[in-house]
């Protein structure tokens, strides 16, 4: 490490660490009415007050949820755990669902996880790459045996989501802060979700559970032949064919592989 990258670690080191600032405090110069650690101290806040802004843009109906105090101490709390290892803010956020599920909100709360997942997933989506065009025709030029080995690659930019909570509901009916939100009763079922985007449309759909699990299935790469054998194990009653007609009609197929090696 050379002399410049000792002295961005250090720096580094006490926006994470409060008990650095007097080493980092060591690297600059005092000026009059503010001693050497207190400008660290400033940069300091300024990047952590940085990260917590991100996380508010990316989870802004948990933080109207739990209430502005109670999220900055979450944000706090996350910053501490969590360093920023990407120059992109949208990214700097993604570990917060899997934070909160070991906080002790989730057990006064206890679908706010879920609920930060679906905030997550709807700003990746919002954020990522546009859908691309698929031609139907490749899968009918499949022979037989193509066909049985064909996985079925799903568009980037879709996210499945499971809860047993109706963080859906929740999310709606919290997303304005100007309205009043309908009182949603909180009992615990299977949910099925999608999130996904086609040009600047945004869809969250609520799935049937055939349908979830066929997508789930392709998404994770299983061939056609083994999502059908899986769908008809699970959903003996299921119509295969229905089913990727539907996923075909929405156009969430984005290429076609042949899996054969």
């Amino acid at each position: 490490m050379n002399h410049l990258q000792d002295i961005q670690q250090q720096l580094l080191s006490a926006v994470y660490d409060q008990s650095e600032l007097i080493n980092a405090g060591s690297l600059v110069q005092a000026s009059d009415g503010l001693d050497a650690t207190s400008h660290v101290g400033i940069y300091r806040d300024s990047i952590r007050l940085g990260l917590a802004h991100a996380l508010h843009e990316q989870y802004p109906v948990c933080a109207r949820l739990i209430g502005d105090t109670c999220f900055a101490h979450a944000c706090e709390q996350y910053i501490q755990q969590h360093r920023s290892d990407s120059p992109d803010l949208n990214r700097y956020g993604l570990a917060f669902p899997e934070f909160l599920d070991m906080h002790a909100l989730a057990t006064q709360l206890p679908w706010l996880p879920d609920l930060v997942r679906l905030e997550r997933a709807w700003h990746q989506v919002f954020s990522g790459p546009d859908m691309v065009d698929f031609d139907l025709q490749r899968l009918a030029g499949l022979t037989g045996e193509q066909g049985l080995h064909a996985g079925i690659l799903l568009q980037e930019n879709m996210q499945l989501l499971e809860s047993c909570w109706p963080v859906d509901k929740i999310w709606h009916a919290n997303r304005d802060p100007d309205t009043q939100p309908d009182t949603i009763e909180l009992t615990e079922q299977g949910l099925y979700l999608l999130i996904w985007r086609d040009q600047k449309a945004m869809h969250l759909d609520v799935l049937p559970d055939d349908l979830w699990f066929i997508l789930n299935s392709l998404q994770a790469g299983h061939t056609l032949s083994d999502a059908c054998e899986q769908l008809e194990q699970r959903f003996p009653e299921a119509s295969f064919a229905d089913l990727f007609a539907l996923i075909a009609g929405n156009r969430w197929i984005a290429d076609i592989s042949d899996q054969t090696g």
